[in-house]
């Protein structure tokens, strides 16, 4: 069966995405290098000596400033605007604005990261919305944009994927510390459990979904869906209640601990 499965991987939708994907890049760095956008940057020391006077040995250099002329400016603006949904970013916020945030890339394989282009899209939603925005979160209907561009007519979606991303920019700072602190609280009831009664806590099934608790947590900082998706935070939701079932006080038969070696 392993066998069969491996053959048929070329054939899979997965395998395709991803050398579709891998051959939009080859042809974006292409037209990249046949552009030939000129890009500068230059780093000036905050200070410098006075006439007649040697510079410090390790001066301080301000942030670096990029240096771009109109020219250059409307090729990386073709370039942005080449790669889909980051055409409605720079419809919406301008392309000054959009090429601060990617900071002037040119690498194809940034421009080409969905994940990435929602995050920047909501960051940039987030630095013209208010107090209130950033402490209680945007409006979903916020994360679109109606793209019109050569007869195209569709609506881009910028609902960031990544899990604490995600909370961030639609519940604001109040809601994301909400849920830290209630994650959090399973494993510090867990922690507590085992410090007041090692004999009776430090079992095997608490060990079991204390790791499975950990690896959850990770994977809704690097994945999507974990814990915004009723189909992926089930499992989650799951793993939550038997840890604090395993860490409850009230008398029950006792599992067999793990012994020291």
């Amino acid at each position: 069966i392993t066998a069969l499965f491996t053959a048929a991987i070329p054939i899979s939708p997965m395998y395709r995405r991803l050398n579709f994907n891998n051959i939009r890049e080859a042809q974006a760095e292409e037209r990249i290098k046949e552009m030939n956008i000129q890009i500068q940057i230059v780093t000036e020391p905050l200070t410098e000596a006075p006439s007649g006077e040697t510079a410090p040995s390790n001066p301080t250099y301000a942030e670096p400033k990029v240096i771009l002329d109109e020219q250059n400016a409307d090729k990386l603006e073709s370039l942005y605007r080449s790669q889909n949904s980051i055409w409605s970013m720079v419809d919406r916020f301008g392309r000054d604005r959009v090429f601060e945030i990617y900071e002037y890339t040119l690498d194809p394989t940034v421009l080409g990261n969905a994940r990435t282009m929602k995050i920047h899209f909501c960051e940039l939603l987030m630095e013209e919305s208010g107090l209130a925005s950033h402490l209680f979160g945007l409006n979903l209907a916020e994360m679109t944009y109606r793209r019109a561009e050569k007869g195209t007519d569709a609506i881009d979606n910028y609902d960031v994927e990544n899990d604490l991303h995600g909370v961030y920019f639609l519940t604001g700072y109040v809601g994301l510390g909400i849920m830290i602190l209630f994650l959090l609280s399973f494993g510090i009831r867990a922690f507590a459990a085992v410090l007041r009664d090692r004999k009776r806590f430090f079992t095997l099934p608490l060990c079991a979904f204390s790791l499975s608790y950990g690896l959850g947590i990770i994977h809704s900082i690097f994945t999507a869906s974990v814990l915004r998706r009723n189909n992926a935070s089930i499992y989650l939701s799951v793993i939550l209640a038997v840890l604090w079932y395993l860490t409850q006080n009230s008398n029950q038969t006792e599992a067999t601990f793990i012994e020291d070696d």
